[in-house]
């Protein structure tokens, strides 16, 4: 997977198209350790295998504020574990499973987009 934060600052950047594939359980698609902001992850798929259900799609501890999550693709039965301050600091919009459903765990928090088709 992709692991960002941690110690010093990480902001303002754009984790764009990747395609994660877990295959392993107890893996993790996309780690934000802390002291990220500003970030967009857009258009991401984040996959697991059918017999790797115990995975964690996205993960994020410390204090990570003002990110976008937008028009991911991530496999339904995949963990989503946010910390509490979270969801109501950032953007997520249309965020849905293998079968355009939205995520449940990642609804919309806003009325539309979070970013303009040009940031994608």
């Amino acid at each position: 997977g992709i692991v960002v934060g941690g110690g010093g600052t990480y902001a303002n950047f754009k984790l764009l198209k990747n395609t994660v594939l877990l295959n392993q359980p107890g893996s993790f698609g996309l780690i934000f350790q802390g002291n990220v902001t500003g970030a967009i992850v857009a258009g991401n798929k984040i996959l697991a295998d059918s017999s790797v259900m115990q995975a964690t799609a996205i993960r994020q501890s410390g204090q990570n504020n003002n990110n976008i999550y937008q028009d991911n693709q991530i496999t339904g039965g995949l963990k989503i574990a946010l910390n509490a301050s979270q969801p109501s600091q950032s953007c997520f919009f249309a965020n849905l499973d293998e079968n355009g459903k939205l995520r449940k765990d990642l609804p919309n928090n806003r009325n539309g987009s979070c970013i303009s088709g040009e940031s994608k």
